[in-house]
């Protein structure tokens, strides 16, 4: 079985900070680690935009896989974050900017 790291490079949407970060980390963190094959996640913040343009991402989570092949996991994933999966994707998540 191999290991690998995801990183996911985030921000809230404008005035929703404080739900969004309830939401990442009291919820979102165990629904994906809940995932056959995601079997720890890390949560970040920034503490300084070093380029000082504020294009810099505020947060990013490290999630620790463990499978045959990363694509299994992420499969997983996809089909419990889509319609009817179960996975809660909260509105103060700015999707449009997650890398």
């Amino acid at each position: 079985m191999a290991k690998y790291k995801f990183i996911v490079f985030s921000k809230p949407v404008a005035g929703k900070e404080e739900e969004y970060n309830d939401w990442y980390q009291n919820r979102h963190l165990g629904e994906v680690v809940q995932t056959p094959g995601f079997v720890a996640a890390q949560r970040f913040s920034l503490a300084h935009d070093l380029m000082g343009d504020g294009s810099a991402y505020p947060y990013m989570a490290i999630y620790d896989i463990e499978a045959d092949h990363w694509s299994q996991p992420f499969a997983a994933l996809q089909d419990s974050a889509g319609e009817g999966g179960g996975m809660f994707m909260s509105d103060a998540i700015d999707l449009s900017t997650v890398k």
